[in-house]
């Protein structure tokens, strides 16, 4: 590539940005976390989340396809709230006089799932102040697992990767600069000792333009 061609790029990546409108919102959210609950065990996979996000809007898009123009890069702050996994655990404990008696006691396991996403997206209208955005992009999940034992805590484990992020978010300008969305957003979450588990947002909410 010649040096009027690196030239030439640099120009109008630059005139892109300065084309671009930037927007930021926030949503609330239902959530729902893939825990594969084992059979005999009493799971809650569903709770409440929500997601702050803020992106660009390009004037120019990167790349039209049909009615799909893609022209926004976001990020995004999501909260997918907690997953529960109640059950018995047979531990071993002393009766005070001498001998170790095998008892039933309870536990639980609580899972929580924070995510970073970056994504692309693609602006589809659908009329005058309505219009479809479909995203691609990676999240860095954040999962914690706490356990206890009969009410006594055992301690907490992280573990975090670099998961696929998918969404889409259906937005309807009330206002000028203001739009309301509402939109569905996808990741997996990996934890110590069960795996993969999907990770689901969906939720309301709304974006300032400036």
């Amino acid at each position: 590539m010649s040096f009027k061609s690196i030239i030439a790029l640099a120009l109008a990546a630059g005139s892109s940005v300065a084309c671009a409108q930037g927007y930021v919102g926030a949503v609330v959210a239902l959530s729902n976390l893939d825990l594969s609950c084992q059979t005999g065990r009493k799971c809650d996979d569903s709770g409440n989340g929500w997601k702050l996000f803020g992106g660009t809007r390009l004037e120019q898009p990167l790349v039209s396809l049909g009615r799909a123009h893609v022209n926004v890069v976001e990020v995004g702050l999501m909260r997918f709230g907690k997953a529960s996994d109640q059950f018995t655990r047979r531990i071993s404990i002393n009766n005070g006089q001498g001998t170790v008696e095998q008892v039933n006691v309870p536990a639980a396991e609580t899972v929580s799932v924070n995510a970073l996403t970056f994504a692309m997206g693609a602006t589809i209208s659908l009329a005058q102040r309505a219009s479809l955005v479909p995203k691609v992009g990676l999240a860095y999940v954040s999962a914690t697992s706490r356990s206890s034992v009969n009410g006594i805590s055992q301690g907490s484990e992280t573990k975090s990767s670099l998961q696929p992020y998918l969404g889409v978010s259906l937005g309807y300008e009330a206002v000028q600069g203001v739009t309301v969305n509402a939109g569905v957003d996808w990741t997996r979450a990996r934890t110590e000792d069960r795996g993969g588990a999907s990770a689901l947002l969906m939720g309301v909410g709304a974006s300032v333009a400036f």
